[in-house]
């Protein structure tokens, strides 16, 4: 099973893939521009799912962001209907997502 841990801050994101419970990759990417906490939480996800969109599950320690792609909160600001937008057009596979606390989260001790 492959599953993704992802994390962002408003410059920079992180994602680390695991396959059956052994890290594979990490991959940190610096954004063309400032976003908020949220956006860029997003964009990790997007980038995640555009380069393995074979995953299971992605972790996330932002509770926003999945709540409001597994569709158990609403979306209330239209940027963010967009970000969510395109992350389920491109989750061809059935991707979950699911929290995680900051703690256990490996993007974010890499992101810092």
């Amino acid at each position: 099973m492959k599953t993704a841990h992802v994390d962002a801050s408003p410059t920079r994101l992180c994602y680390v893939i695991f396959e059956d419970d052994v890290k594979i990759q990490t991959k940190f990417k610096e954004l063309q521009m400032e976003h908020t906490n949220n956006e860029a939480e997003y964009l990790a996800v997007l980038f995640a799912l555009k380069d393995h969109p074979d995953l299971s599950i992605i972790y996330s320690d932002s509770l926003l962001v999945v709540n409001q792609l597994s569709n158990t909160w609403a979306i209330k600001e239209k940027r963010m209907q967009t970000l969510i937008n395109a992350v389920h057009a491109i989750n061809t596979h059935g991707t979950t997502f699911c929290w995680l606390n900051r703690e256990e989260n490996v993007a974010g001790k890499l992101l810092g």
